[in-house]
């Protein structure tokens, strides 16, 4: 349509039996195809119960910023007088503007940003986590990629990771954490298409929080999947034979490191107070486990600091002892200090 003739259109009579009326919520849709599809969603409430309610695209010479999309509605004849709600849809792959769309009400317009379809990495995915030694399925997923979408928990980070690895996991970078070594061996495979290109990928782990820690630790990470906390507690609690609570966790920071801090309380029988306190023994800590030792470790004296080195480590009883061990040098004595002491015995894993 050129100029002249989109003049002409605009001098026609306007309708007397089509209005356009309110919409009470407009939002986007992404369907699970390749290339993803884009469906505009509105609802509300029409003021005659026989009216139709439609979605008009504004008629454009070039492509805008916002394409207008107008919510109209049009009666048969006689409205009936009663009001009833509506819901409408309508695929914008022929009208979406450089930044999206304008839905447009009779007191209302909304803008909604939808992502280009052309230029950027698209892709979809089919994720699952199935047990080796079973064949039972322990999860599955469906991931959509520009615009990020599916029935995945996480689909902005699995799509970043994917992004920077061009749709290759298997070249999606390890993310640090702490797993045991407990066998429960796994299969992860994923099939899909990223920016037209055929992608598979199948790898056997040795246990699921190894598998989706190896993976970047979010593209593997939904429902019936994710690894249990990082987080380890050990503690033993004697307050009720007039003894004390020592409780140490080992925390993870935002990187790949870790933090240990141990909580005590206890009755200060000579005064009749409760004594609860928490001392921070060392952060930026580097971990490794195994079911039986936790060794975590931090060593600054290169840089004039000192060696922190925390060992969990389970005895003939069956619970854990933990000792900290701390290492320096002393420039005012001019000697080197190793000291280790005793932060728990008998404590219980949690």
């Amino acid at each position: 349509m050129n100029e002249a003739q989109l003049e002409a259109l605009v001098r026609l009579p306007a309708p007397q039996s089509c209005w356009v009326i309110d919409f009470e919520k407009a939002e986007v849709v992404v369907l699970e195809s390749f290339p993803p599809q884009y469906v505009l969603v509105v609802s509300g409430t029409k003021p005659y119960m026989n009216m139709n309610v439609d979605l008009v695209p504004l008629v454009y010479i070039q492509q805008p910023e916002y394409w207008g999309i107008e919510v109209v509605g049009c009666l048969p004849g006689i409205g009936l007088p009663a009001t009833a709600p509506f819901a409408i849809s309508l695929p914008l792959a022929s009208h979406t503007g450089k930044q999206g769309i304008e839905v447009i009400g009779a007191s209302e317009h909304q803008q909604i940003r939808v992502p280009p379809v052309q230029g950027a990495c698209q892709g979809s995915f089919t994720l699952s986590i199935t047990s080796k030694e079973t064949g039972g399925l322990i999860a599955e997923a469906f991931l959509t990629c520009s615009p990020a979408g599916g029935s995945h928990p996480h689909p902005e980070a699995a799509c970043k990771q994917l992004t920077e690895a061009d749709g290759y996991i298997e070249a999606i970078p390890e993310k640090q954490g702490i797993c045991t070594k407990i066998f429960q061996p796994v299969m992860l495979s994923a099939s899909g298409r990223w920016d037209g290109e055929e992608r598979k990928f199948q790898r056997e782990f040795s246990n699921q929080c190894v598998a989706v820690l190896a993976t970047g630790g979010v593209v593997f990470d939904f429902e019936g999947a994710r690894p249990s906390s990082a987080e380890l507690v050990f503690s033993r609690d004697d307050r009720r034979v007039d003894g004390e609570l020592r409780e140490l966790k080992i925390t993870p920071e935002d990187g790949p490191t870790f933090t240990a801090t141990l909580h005590t309380a206890h009755v200060d029988r000579s005064n009749g107070q409760k004594i609860d306190q928490s001392e921070e023994l060392a952060s930026g800590l580097t971990c490794s486990m195994t079911d039986a030792e936790v060794t975590c470790s931090r060593d600054d004296r290169p840089a004039d600091g000192q060696l922190k080195e925390l060992v969990v480590s389970r005895n003939d009883e069956g619970t854990f002892d933990a000792t900290l061990r701390t290492a320096f040098f002393d420039r005012i004595n001019g000697r080197g200090i190793d000291e280790t002491a005793d932060i728990g015995a008998g404590l219980i894993k949690r």
